[in-house]
């Protein structure tokens, strides 16, 4: 045996071990990754939506009174709009009270009509229904206290896009029949729009020959729903099942308008040109469909962003979409950005505290409301 074949020989084996050891430690490194992907994804999730419907009961069970979540025990599943408020509501959750009426919205006495009061039908999300906070303290409560001439009718469902609320505005009006309908929305509510999926399947409007087409409803049963992803899932390479992978998609790459998507990321206040057509044509059609059922059309913006209630030079794209939505077809709209400079700020979970909420509805019944009479 010469000396050059066990020169070879050797190279071979420690090439070998290498690779070997490269490969263990690749296979380690990895692993601690991961690990340090679902701990930083613990800490991303409140900035950005995560793939959670697979990962929580939140979006699987509407109906689950044993959930930690709050919303849970308010919602249930809806056909068209994906999930909606329950009625007749008495529960206490983290020491607030939540009640609502024989009509689903959040009130302390139920919906009677009453001719002889100015009526008001509020369309919104969790900022409008209260998320958070007792009954006594929604906005729209405080109105009905404050103005007596007005009887206001609250059926903002949290969670909802723009989207959602025209389609409450579709089913609601006619039966109501109000004087004044506001549209109350944050900006988040832009970029729900063009989500097919966000507490659980919703509804998805396309734009065919300019005209709004509804598509992904009816929506199915969350338990059915929720089985069908169990097996798409389970049907992933696995490299899409990696924590890392799910991470860097939520930081690196947003699946807000992936329509179809089930499992959507949201990079926080984006609304590209699709996103600003697709509000452009429902808030086009919610102001045209209370004109055609006589009643006036309102936007109101609640602003969230800290730049929005800080920064009176600043415009955001929501800004400039209701003054164009103004001088384009007369839609008039209150903007509540310059009532909140330095004044009351956010808290946990989103949602304005008391003074914030007093603020609205007190700004509201001034330039709104005041002097509305039958």
């Amino acid at each position: 045996m010469n000396s050059s074949f066990i020169k070879n020989v050797f190279i071979i084996i420690t090439i070998a071990t290498a690779l070997f050891v490269i490969s263990l430690e690749g296979i380690r490194f990895i692993h601690i990754i991961n690990n340090f992907a679902v701990k930083v994804s613990k800490f991303v999730s409140p900035l950005t939506y995560e793939k959670r419907y697979l990962f929580s009961e939140r979006s699987y069970k509407l109906d689950n009174y044993d959930s930690n979540d709050p919303a849970l025990k308010f919602y249930e599943h809806h056909s068209i709009r994906g999930w909606t408020t329950k009625k007749n509501l008495k529960i206490f959750v983290e020491g607030h009270s939540y009640t609502t009426n024989n009509i689903g919205e959040r009130s302390l006495v139920n919906y009677k009509k009453d001719d002889s009061k100015y009526e008001v039908l509020v369309l919104g999300d969790s900022m409008t229904f209260g998320e958070g906070i007792s009954d006594e303290f929604v906005w729209t409560n405080i109105v009905k206290k404050k103005n007596k001439n007005i009887n206001i009718i609250n059926l903002a469902v949290p969670g909802y896009g723009i989207d959602q609320m025209y389609l409450v505005l579709k089913e609601t009006i006619k039966i109501y029949k109000p004087d004044l309908v506001i549209l109350a929305f944050v900006k988040d509510d832009f970029a729900r729009t063009m989500l097919s999926f966000r507490e659980a399947r919703k509804p998805y409007f396309e734009i065919k020959q300019e005209e709004l087409v509804l598509t992904n409803t009816p929506i199915k049963e969350p338990d059915e729903v929720y089985r069908e992803l169990i097996e798409k899932n389970e049907n992933k390479p696995f490299y899409k099942k990696l924590k890392i992978y799910n991470l860097f998609t939520a930081l690196f790459n947003s699946s807000t308008y992936r329509v179809g998507e089930e499992n959507r990321f949201y990079v926080q206040n984006t609304c590209n040109a699709k996103c600003l057509r697709h509000n452009k044509k429902i808030f086009l059609e919610s102001f045209n469909i209370s004109k055609k059922n006589n009643a006036d059309f309102i936007a109101l913006y609640i602003p969230g962003d800290k730049k929005d209630r800080t920064e009176k030079k600043y415009a955001s794209y929501v800004d400039r979409f209701l003054e164009e939505m103004k001088e384009e077809f007369g839609m008039e709209y209150l903007n509540l950005r310059p009532y909140f400079f330095g004044k009351h700020g956010f808290v946990s979970r989103g949602h304005y505290k008391i003074k914030g909420l007093n603020l609205i509805a007190e700004t509201v019944n001034k330039q709104i409301l005041l002097g509305k009479t039958k």
